[in-house]
């Protein structure tokens, strides 16, 4: 049977794709909060491409 013909297949091809998105939003927050958490450790001596950096992580 062809898969657009079968209302479960693609109905668990939504719901995969919904759900890896919200995986990829996740690791984004993720990424987002690591690299502030090192630009904070590293606060003691701030470069101007760092601050620039931080400035966009933190919106």
């Amino acid at each position: 049977m062809h898969w657009a013909a079968n209302p479960f297949h693609k109905d668990t091809l939504e719901q995969f794709t919904s759900r890896k998105l919200m995986h990829l939003e996740t690791w984004t927050i993720n990424l987002k909060r690591m690299v502030r958490m090192i630009f904070m450790m590293n606060c003691e001596q701030p470069f101007e491409q760092g601050v620039t950096m931080q400035r966009w992580f933190l919106h």
